[in-house]
């Protein structure tokens, strides 16, 4: 597996080297190293620029070589080619490096395609150095193991290292190479007396990287210089770029951390360090910056530090921080034979069983909906309460597409098959109108929908304010992806078998339809905007709609209060609608459902006031409305189109006289009280215990939720409305 990368600064990959070059444990019993071998020392320093003063590091923080050195000064901000890109100074005193710095720090510079702002420098001591003494070397971690490149021409112009480097594979799992084997496969081209320090040198830079858990490192130029007065080669790395395994945090902080405490390479403090006397729970944690051109937002630093506290893998990148992202939950359904051939589905009309909240809902639909839908051949939705389908309609196409299939979508959407459906079918497949749009669309065919008003059935409908809404939650969001679906897709339509004008009416159905689907998009703001026009219209002036209470310029003051309370009810609704069961809120929805109610006759209200102050006053212009004309029924119709039955006058045997109805009154009134004497038995529907729980917490969290917001919004409400400041 390979890890999770995480650039780091070139200072800091630096001080890894200096600090654990010497200390990290070998990575083989047999990869020793000369006991001459010198270990290099380097001396690094960085330079920070302060955006809230725009100053840099002062002199009194760096340490003393910086001020008796010769110079190398350069951005450490995850920059390649530097040098191409003039960012590089090389061979100056500290005065003119620091000038070069001061001159750069706060400035935005472009680096090839990559524009960003200078924040952090490196300073190093000059090396004066040949251009034959320049190597190049590099590890990188792949699936088979880490790979180590070598190339003798290293520097500036170092060109495609992948085509000219020589290549060490390090198998997972496998012995380490001995040094023989380092030699030959990597140090060719290397003279003899340099060789068996670049071998020391790559056996210890490569122990580091294991023990260190780095990703990648890569040290360009790598300078060995000629040993002087009988001493072996010395080396020295000059530019280093590194990345680290992010996930090993929890194994590596500490070790990572030490390295970056500048206390330990003071003498005294090395030198306790080798003796073992050196805590390995101090200095900072590491940094990761950010790739240049960029900065961490919060949330990318809170998810990084995450990232490297756990052994999972987290990232995040935000792409725009203006953005939303959406989301939406589900929907359902359930299901006459037509004689038309040409009939591929056919629904009748649903009666409500009890006169709760649904018979207005069906009396819309199917007295106004259904039968133009049905003129035009094309009904959005086949109710599943009664609805057919007949089966050739249904059938897939030669190639395995069709209504059952999309309709059977729904069952294999969680597989990993070449069946899976992806988010957009998964929410489609939550609504019975996915068959309907299929099956008129029907590739080569030509199917019609009907709505045959004669049939008619009688279907339970929700009976608490709780069923009602979770019966809502069921249809609402499947029937709006299967709408978007049928509106994305509406040229479908001219692949069918449908004849010519048969399709051009279809199409101005799903335009139609595309207009609606937009309008019930934003009901919700069209709602809001209704109630604040109308009340607004009615309680501009100080005469307005509620002058009746007699108080002065008590209109405004009732717009305010009556906005306000509209905006925290539909506030309350979104709450009471994250994450709870209808079932948990019952009570908050009955309260939403009686102050929108309050809220729509306050509108009725207004309405009517306004419609009074625009309707014609005049005795004459109201005599056209007939006054005289007090008949009711129809025009006309002045007799009864029903015997409702009555008594006759007879003689009995007895030759009296006595009224005979056609049923026996008595016995028909002694049912009737019978009947309403026995109360039918209420069915209560009973929860478990882990159901009740289950909705105490949501519940629980729900209040404490809405308690929060509430007084937050309740003192915003108090202070920022018109008659408080007023």
């Amino acid at each position: 597996m390979i890890a999770p990368e995480g650039a780091i600064h070139e200072y800091d990959a630096k001080l890894l080297l200096a600090y654990w070059l010497e200390r990290a444990p070998a990575i083989s019993k047999t990869a020793t190293v000369s006991s001459n071998f010198i270990y290099p020392s380097p001396k690094v320093a960085q330079i920070s620029w302060d955006p809230e003063t725009g100053a840099i590091t002062p002199d009194t923080q760096l340490p003393s070589w910086v001020f008796t050195s010769k110079l190398v000064a350069k951005p450490d901000q995850l920059i390649k080619r530097r040098g191409k890109s003039g960012l590089l100074l090389l061979n100056k005193e500290w005065e003119q490096a620091k000038e070069w710095i001061a001159a750069r720090a706060g400035k935005e510079v472009q680096v090839e395609s990559t524009k960003g702002t200078l924040k952090n420098f490196i300073v190093e001591p000059f090396l004066p150095h040949s251009s034959e003494t320049e190597y190049y070397v590099c590890i990188n971690s792949a699936r088979e193991g880490d790979n180590i490149l070598f190339t003798h021409e290293g520097g500036i112009e170092v060109g495609d290292v992948d085509a000219k480097a020589l290549k060490l594979l390090i198998p997972v799992n496998q012995p380490f190479p001995t040094r023989e084997e380092i030699k030959s496969c990597l140090l060719t081209h290397v003279p003899p007396e340099k060789q068996d320090t670049l071998v020391d040198f790559l056996i210890r830079l490569y122990s580091v990287y294991v023990d260190l858990h780095f990703a990648y490192l890569e040290i360009n130029p790598l300078v060995c210089l000629d040993g002087a007065n009988g001493n072996p080669p010395t080396i020295h790395y000059l530019d280093m770029a590194a990345k680290l395994d992010q996930t090993a945090d929890f194994i590596c902080g500490p070790k990572w951390a030490i390295a970056r405490d500048l206390s330990v390479y003071d003498q005294a403090a090395t030198a306790a360090a080798k003796k073992g006397a050196v805590g390995a729970d101090r200095g900072p944690p590491m940094v990761w910056p950010a790739p240049f051109g960029r900065d961490l937002t919060r949330e990318e630093a809170y998810i990084q530090k995450l990232d490297g506290s756990t052994g999972a893998s987290l990232k995040l990148t935000v792409l725009n921080a203006g953005g939303r992202i959406w989301t939406m939950v589900a929907g359902g359904g359930a299901s006459v034979v037509y004689s038309d051939a040409n009939v591929g589905g056919a629904c009748g009309d649903p009666l409500a069983a009890s006169q709760n909240f649904e018979p207005l809902s069906y009396t819309n639909d199917y007295l106004s909906d259904k039968p133009l839908e049905s003129v035009f051949g094309y009904i959005s939705v086949l109710p599943g309460a009664f609805s057919a389908y007949r089966y050739k309609a249904l059938l897939n196409g030669p190639n395995g597409k069709g209504p059952l299939d999309s309709y059977f979508k729904g069952e294999t959407m969680h597989g990993d098959g070449p069946n899976k459906a992806g988010l957009f079918g998964e929410l489609r497949s939550l609504s019975l109108a996915r068959l309907c749009f299929e099956i008129v669309t029907k590739k080569k065919e030509g199917w019609v929908l009907k709505y045959v008003k004669s049939a008619k059935a009688s279907t339970d409908v929700p009976t608490t304010i709780a069923e009602f809404i979770s019966q809502r939650r069921r249809w609402l969001n499947g029937s709006l992806f299967a709408a978007l679906h049928a509106t994305v897709y509406m040229l479908r339509i001219w692949t069918s078998g449908q004849g010519f004008f048969r399709k051009i009416i279809l199409q101005f159905e799903f335009i139609y339809n595309a207009i609606q689907l937009f309008f019930s998009w934003t009901s919700l703001a069209n709602f809001y905007l209704a109630f604040f026009f109308l009340v607004q219209s009615a309680t501009s002036s100080n005469d307005g709609a509620f002058s009746f209470m007699g108080v002065n310029g008590i209109g405004p003051i009732i717009f305010e209060v009556l906005l306000k309370l509209y905006i925290a009810i539909l506030f309350v609704v979104t709450v009471c609608s994250l994450g709870n069961r209808p079932q948990g809120s019952k009570y908050t929805y009955g309260m939403a459902i009686i102050m929108f109610g309050i809220c729509n006759v306050i509108a009725l209200w207004c309405a009517a006031y306004t419609v009074y102050l625009q309707a014609p006053k005049s005795a004459q212009e109201w005599s056209q409305f007939g006054h005289h004309d007090v008949s009711w029924g129809t025009k006309g119709d002045n007799g009864s189109s029903k015997d409702l039955g009555g008594a006759k006058k007879v003689a009995n045997k007895e030759g009296h006289d006595v009224f005979e109805a056609r049923e026996d009154v008595d016995r028909v009134w002694a049912a009737s009280k019978a009947a309403l004497r026995n109360k039918p038995q209420e069915e209560k529907q009973h929860r478990d215990a882990a159901t009740k729980q289950a909705d105490a917490d949501r519940n629980s969290r729900t209040n404490t939720v809405l308690a929060w917001i509430g007084t937050n919004m309740l003192m915003i409400l108090v202070f920022t409305s018109q008659a408080f400041q007023e």
